[in-house]
């Protein structure tokens, strides 16, 4: 598991710092798994 500011694809963390980043990645996971279905 990554830190919550962490990029996923070993991007720099500085660059997507912020809790807003964790959760546009979160809802982008979550977009992507729905659209699985």
């Amino acid at each position: 598991m990554t830190a919550p500011g962490a990029a996923p694809e070993g991007g720099h963390p500085e660059r997507s710092a912020g809790p807003d980043a964790g959760v546009r990645f979160l809802l982008l996971t979550f977009l992507c798994a729905n659209k699985e279905k």
